[in-house]
């Protein structure tokens, strides 16, 4: 009996010279590194530079009233967004000739931005019909002839770059099917990216152009992978024809934190196969990823 209660009491000796020792080293040691991360969160969180912040939107925006396109940007600059991205789309402002323009609509758009200081990133895309390739009936298709293409994008630059819109995606996620309205092809996206930066930088030449934002990829659809879409980019000739990288690191379901391959967060720099190796690779890292 006497050697069960010594081992009771040694049992709960150890117990509570273990406890202290956790007490000892959360007090200590672990709490005060938790409050300098703590406050070093809150540094990072109070050191953003708002000018990078910004919304994309859809069309609906054209379809507003004044009053509510107004109230939409004075609530985006007094959140402190600096930037708006929305389509340029060559379908809606050439619906049906090469010889006309519909722009009002769109005009309103930037006048709006303009007046409310907000950057604008343009999204040229949308082939009208008149304007596409035979057999391809989806206004996602690739224009048929370049010089209609260039005359579209210059009117653009020439308008617009007076109302401060000097960046420009050349369409939407073009490795997929669904933004490419067929198969994608990077040749022929090369050739419209590059008709659309000779053409941009000749009526702009401080402009930034960007290739389509890049998305992320279902291959038994038929889309390319990023890496693969953009590896062939270079392989193309198009090194010439973009000032950046434009990237869609969409995630989900998974988190931006996800530690494995297919978390898009990690394909920009982190992983070995990522972007940043494919620019470096091509002598190209100088170069942003949007």
């Amino acid at each position: 009996m006497k050697k069960e209660n010594k081992r009771n009491y040694f049992l709960i000796f150890i117990l509570v010279l273990f406890s202290f020792i956790l007490v000892y080293f959360f007090i200590f040691l672990k709490l005060p590194s938790y409050i300098k991360n703590q406050e070093s969160v809150s540094q990072d969180k109070n050191s953003i530079n708002h000018s990078d912040l910004g919304i994309s939107i859809g069309t609906n925006i054209f379809n507003l009233s004044q009053d509510d396109l107004e109230k939409q940007f004075s609530d985006m600059s007094e959140s402190g967004f600096k930037w708006i991205r929305f389509d340029f789309d060559w379908s809606l402002i050439q619906p049906s000739s090469p010889n006309s323009f519909t722009y009002s609509s769109l005009d309103r758009v930037v006048d709006v931005a303009y007046k409310y200081k907000i950057n604008i990133l343009g999204i040229i895309d949308n082939t009208p019909a008149w304007a596409r390739e035979d057999g391809c009936y989806n206004l996602h298709c690739p224009p048929k002839n370049m010089s209609d293409f260039s005359v579209f994008v210059d009117f653009l630059v020439a308008r617009y770059s007076q109302k401060n819109v000097h960046v420009w995606e050349i369409w939407n996620e073009p490795n997929l099917v669904t933004f490419w309205g067929q198969k994608p092809n990077v040749e022929k996206y090369t050739e419209v990216l590059s008709t659309a930066y000779k053409t941009i930088k000749t009526k702009d030449n401080n402009s930034i152009v960007l290739t389509g934002g890049i998305g992320v990829a279902d291959v038994s659809k038929g889309d390319i992978k990023p890496l693969d879409f953009i590896e062939a980019l270079y392989k193309n000739g198009a090194k010439d024809y973009f000032d950046a990288i434009g990237f869609h690191p969409y995630t989900y379901p998974l988190l931006p934190s996800s530690d494995t391959y297919q978390n898009s967060w990690l394909q920009i720099s982190y992983l070995d196969e990522s972007i940043l190796n494919i620019m470096k690779n091509n002598s190209d890292e100088s170069k942003q990823i949007w």
